[in-house]
């Protein structure tokens, strides 16, 4: 059952409050014909969300946490904001045009496992909502969310561009 908070906060109110969270704009919502879920449009500061999302609260909600996750990881690397350890690695996984791969390789990129990982925390926090994913892409949310990757407490994190360059290596 949903709770009763996720259905009755507007949009409006969870961009504020993401926005104050993140520390990121506040983004115009449009609906279009696409066929990913949502995109976040930096070129023109908005959200677009497909419409099949859009007539869904909940896969609404999801989508625009999601992407707002996205927005505070391009001012991360943009402002290079240090009390975020992932910047390094997320602006390194943008500089290899990761949309050039296909889903299930994108999904397993610490750009997109964060937005994941934000989105199912912030979804639980605020709604008591439990977002799963598929079981094996859920231990890897899981640990993230407890920033227990390998990555998180190893001396390998300065060497980012080292790591990166095998990750991406295609």
């Amino acid at each position: 059952m949903l709770s009763p908070k996720i259905v009755t906060e507007s949009l409006d109110e969870l961009q504020d409050n993401l926005c104050e969270e993140l520390g990121v704009d506040k983004l115009q919502i449009k609906i279009e014909n696409i066929k990913e879920d949502a995109i976040l449009d930096i070129n023109n500061n908005c959200i677009i969300l497909s419409e099949k999302t859009s007539k869904d609260i909940v896969e609404t909600k999801k989508a625009i946490i999601h992407e707002m996750r996205h927005q505070y990881q391009l001012y991360c690397i943009a402002l290079d904001i240090k009390e975020e350890p992932m910047r390094k690695m997320w602006a390194l996984e943008i500089k290899h045009d990761i949309h050039k791969y296909d889903v299930e390789y994108m999904n397993l990129l610490y750009i997109e496992i964060d937005a994941y990982a934000y989105t199912k925390k912030y979804m639980k926090d605020k709604y008591d909502y439990n977002l799963k994913y598929s079981p094996e892409y859920e231990k890897i949310v899981n640990k993230y969310i407890k920033k227990d990757l390998k990555i998180w407490n190893s001396p390998i994190l300065p060497k980012l561009e080292q790591i990166a360059f095998l990750i991406l290596k295609v």
